[in-house]
């Protein structure tokens, strides 16, 4: 083979890696984006604009989240900081200190501060409980992703408890099976999955075809 050739071949080779590379970045990216992480509930709105201040928050949330977007961490700490504390001058809960808590929290895992990402997001949880109550299905709307802050930090058993969790406070609340129920099931298919679980993994998946059916029918 030709110097020419070998050359060429390196560069095919190359080339594919930094294909993959971008691929497994990409697939990361949607990852996190999935992530809701305190952003803002449809059926909030109407209930934050109540408040005189709310639009005065909101900007200051959105610029922390585009922040976020932008892989920014350290300024998207500090715009959530500022949301918190805005909030808090408004006494807005939810929305509000909620959500920027969550976000804060957020923050501070990209920029590898696991204990104190746990701490806010554990206290967001604290305030969501106090508003919505311990058995709500708004409560548990956010136990996902403390769920997977967990599981990124390596506690897989605190993890797992808050999945199933929040899938026994959607089945309680419905005696049908729902559409909410089929996505906190698929958020508990892919910690399983990733956790090695594969069988379990599948019997959930088996699951939620079989709620998509019937969900189908009606």
């Amino acid at each position: 083979m030709s110097c020419l050739a070998k050359l060429r071949g390196l560069a095919a080779c190359f080339a594919a890696l930094v294909s993959m590379a971008a691929v497994s970045a990409a697939d990361l990216e949607r990852k996190l984006e999935s992530r809701t992480f305190g952003r803002i509930n449809p059926a909030d709105l109407s209930q934050g604009m109540q408040n005189a201040g709310f639009s005065d928050w909101l900007k200051l949330e959105k610029t922390a989240r585009d922040k976020l977007s932008a892989g920014q961490f350290a300024d998207a700490e500090q715009g959530f900081k500022e949301a918190i504390s805005k909030a808090e001058t408004l006494n807005m809960v939810s929305p509000g200190v909620i959500n920027s808590l969550m976000g804060l929290s957020f923050a501070l895992d990209r920029q590898g501060n696991q204990s104190e990402s746990e701490r806010i997001y554990e206290l967001a949880m604290r305030n969501a409980e106090s508003v919505f109550g311990p058995s709500a299905t708004r409560f548990g709307y956010y136990m996902p992703d403390l769920a997977w802050l967990y599981h990124w930090h390596g506690k897989d058993s605190q993890a797992e408890t808050l999945f199933l969790r929040a899938i026994s406070l959607e089945e309680a609340s419905s005696r049908i099976e729902t559409a909410n129920l089929v996505e906190l099931l698929k958020e508990y298919q892919q910690f399983l999955k990733e956790c090695g679980r594969t069988s379990e993994s599948e019997k959930i998946g088996h699951r939620i075809e079989h709620i998509k059916a019937k969900l189908a029918e009606h």
